[in-house]
């Protein structure tokens, strides 16, 4: 239980700021932007909670049950600690951009289009470092050609 703390409290910590933001957040929640950084998508702020939040629970379900399903699941225990850490990277990084869409729908005019691509790279820095810890996998990982 204790490698799901800290994915349950950042689900919880989001829930929280939904919650607390929720009132005065817009009727209309930009909740996606083009490469530009412009708003090309619009929608009401209840499903903009639910898809935000729902992101963040299916993640967690989706990589939590990954290795309980893989037919090389024995190597998980090889490299737990790198995948939790991988999966949490993962959380935190969707759990800014919902922050991001927060912000956004209580009326905040933050650039989208330059914090976005920063987040993703910072987390491709992340799982590139740790990516050589992984052990063969039918779901993660890369597989190079040569001897």
């Amino acid at each position: 239980m204790s490698k799901h703390i800290f994915s349950l409290a950042v689900i919880a910590v989001n829930l929280i700021m939904w919650a607390i933001a929720y009132p005065h957040i817009s009727t209309q929640v930009p909740i996606h932007w083009s490469f530009s950084g412009e708003v090309d998508r619009y929608t009401s702020k209840m499903e903009a909670m639910l898809a935000m939040i729902g992101l963040l629970v299916f993640m967690y379900i989706l990589m939590f049950l990954t290795p309980k399903i893989d037919p090389r699941r024995k190597n998980y225990q090889l490299f737990s600690k790198t995948y939790y850490l991988l999966i949490n990277a993962m959380l935190i990084l969707f759990s800014l951009i919902n922050v991001l869409v927060i912000m956004t729908g209580l009326g905040y005019d933050l650039p989208a289009g330059s914090i976005v691509p920063v987040l993703v790279g910072a987390l491709l820095i992340v799982i590139g470092n740790y990516l050589p810890r992984v052990r063969s996998n039918f779901f993660s990982g890369s597989k190079t050609l040569g001897h």
